[in-house]
């Protein structure tokens, strides 16, 4: 997808932090502007509503699920995309972020600048697609490996899918709240939270139980499969040939049942 240069605000009082996330924004033709406090990102944003926001959750005086709810509960920002960042990370935290409107989450110390331009790249609105997209089938792909994460990608978008990507559990959970997600195709083994994890949280969610999920492992099947599918999983399949001659009937059937 070409990238779409915009107005970015990036708020964290470790200057530092932001100034290295503001260069890695920079090399995609972002205008970026830095906030120092929660007070002064809501000073900028009365001033000039940016596209997208970048949060740190954790500040001194307004913190960011501050300014997260204050974003979010005003009309003419409600819709900007916020992804929120955090040193540490924790269920009642997600579960505020979530509650409060985040778009993304992402862990301080388990991504990389490269990771976080592509969020940004995957949050920035493509108007020309729209129609497109209408009616298309709606697949979420978890997995934290590049190369894996992209071939399935690009392997169910040539069968005429749309395609949403998420590398860890936290940044899933979070899209599942922002799009409307008709399977998800899960990796196990992730850093943050792992698949288990993230499967009983879906499966006990009133809002998202029923949307079914095909597991991907590197590990033995049938083993997968005894500690998965009393969580929900529908269906588990390796990731070693023949997955690609497996992949896509695999979905269309779990789809068809669903």
């Amino acid at each position: 997808m070409e990238k779409v240069p915009m107005y970015v605000l990036v708020v964290d009082e470790d200057n530092t932090f932001a100034s290295v996330a503001a260069r890695a924004l920079k090399k995609d033709g972002h205008e970026v502007i830095v906030a120092g406090s929660g007070e002064e990102a809501l000073a900028q944003i009365r001033q000039s509503p940016p596209k997208l926001v970048l949060l740190d959750l954790i500040m001194s005086g307004v913190n960011g699920l501050q300014v997260l709810l204050v974003l979010k509960s005003d009309a003419a920002t409600a819709d900007v995309p916020v992804i929120v960042w955090t040193a540490t990370v924790s269920e009642d935290i997600t579960k505020q972020s979530l509650a409060f409107g985040a778009d993304a989450m992402l862990v301080k110390t388990r991504f990389s600048m490269g990771e976080l331009r592509r969020l940004v790249g995957r949050l920035v609105p493509d108007g020309n697609r729209g129609e497109e997209r209408a009616g298309m089938q709606r697949i979420l792909i978890v997995e934290d490996d590049d190369g894996t994460r992209e071939a399935v990608m690009r392997h169910l978008s040539s069968a005429g899918y749309e395609v949403h990507e998420a590398e860890n559990g936290w940044e899933a959970l979070l899209m599942l709240d922002r799009e409307k997600i008709d399977l998800v195709v899960l990796d196990l083994v992730m850093p943050g939270m792992d698949g288990q994890t993230f499967l009983r949280i879906l499966k006990n969610s009133a809002k998202h139980q029923k949307i079914p999920v095909v597991v991907l492992t590197a590990y033995d099947v049938a083993e997968m499969r005894t500690l998965v599918e009393p969580l929900g999983a529908e269906h588990v399949m390796g990731k070693r040939p023949p997955m690609w001659d497996d992949l896509l009937p695999t979905v269309q059937k779990v789809l068809q049942v669903a």
